[in-house]
């Protein structure tokens, strides 16, 4: 055989064993793999059958939502329509709104005005306050004044009637005593004028005070003179003789002596003889 041949021969030998070592190998991994494959067989039938339970659980879901959608759905609607009326609702509201957002603005600019109105009656109030406070002091004060001043009244009023009731029994008195004195006086003139040392002795009996007459009640019969402490110290019972002029008027003695003035009552009077304001008083003879 030639050398071709022998390499043919060893080829076609190789080949053949490389034939059978790979048919051996390919069937023994054929076995594994169809022992792999009916396993995987197997479990994807159980995974079907898995899969299948789970579809017609999906369907049996998808049905009841489905219904729930239908449900859904009308409810949805409803809601929509809701919605629409709401919106028209709040577009309603919303002028409402603004129409009470400008009654308000109006009722605040009203409140602003009233405020300020408050506060100045409430400015004018506090001032007529204290000034009802002051005069309510005045008040009080000359009501005060007032009952002290009827009560002193009322003092002076118990002190006049009494004096009045003396007046009267003086008078009565003064009365029947005048015509005496009116009879001395005559004497006593004459006796003066017949006797002129006879008035110096008279007239030191009393210090010489001149004044005159500022006020007659002749009701009361007295009269008041510019006469006091202050100015001779005059005192109670004094006796002045009352002139008009050089007229010779009557006599008076003093019952009431002030400072400056004194209250004589008239214990003497020419008849028809009146006496007035501006009369001339002196312990003198004239």
């Amino acid at each position: 055989m030639s050398p071709i041949g022998r390499v043919f021969v060893a080829l076609n030998f190789g080949l053949s064993c490389a034939f059978l070592a790979f048919t051996a190998f390919y069937l023994q991994n054929a076995d594994n793999y169809k022992s792999q494959f009916e396993q995987e067989v197997a479990a994807h039938q159980k995974d079907n059958t898995l899969k299948a339970g789970e579809i017609t659980k999906l369907k049996s879901a998808k049905r009841t939502l489905e219904s729930s959608l239908s449900g859904r759905s009308s409810e949805v609607q409803n809601l929509t329509t809701d919605l629409a009326a709401a919106k028209d609702r709040n577009a309603d509201l919303s002028k409402q709104l603004d129409s009470l957002d400008s009654s308000f603005k109006s009722i605040r600019s009203t409140n602003t005005q009233i405020a300020a109105q408050l506060k100045d009656q409430n400015d004018l109030i506090l001032e007529r306050t204290d000034k009802w406070l002051a005069a309510e002091k005045v008040r009080d004060k000359a009501v005060t004044e007032r009952d002290d001043m009827q009560e002193a009244l009322a003092t002076v009023n118990g002190r006049l009637a009494r004096l009045q009731d003396a007046n009267g029994a003086l008078l009565l008195e003064g009365k029947m005593a005048a015509e005496e004195i009116d009879k001395l006086k005559t004497t006593l003139e004459l006796a003066v004028r017949k006797v002129p040392s006879l008035a110096i002795l008279i007239n030191n009996a009393l210090p010489t005070v001149r004044g005159k007459v500022v006020n007659v009640n002749a009701d009361l019969g007295t009269v008041v003179l510019n006469l006091g402490k202050n100015q001779a110290q005059v005192s109670n019972g004094w006796t002045f003789s009352l002139y008009q002029g050089k007229k010779y008027k009557g006599e008076c003695q003093v019952f009431d002596v002030t400072k400056n003035a004194c209250v004589a009552r008239i214990t003497n009077k020419v008849a028809g003889a009146v006496i007035a304001n501006g009369g001339s008083a002196t312990t003198r003879f004239q």
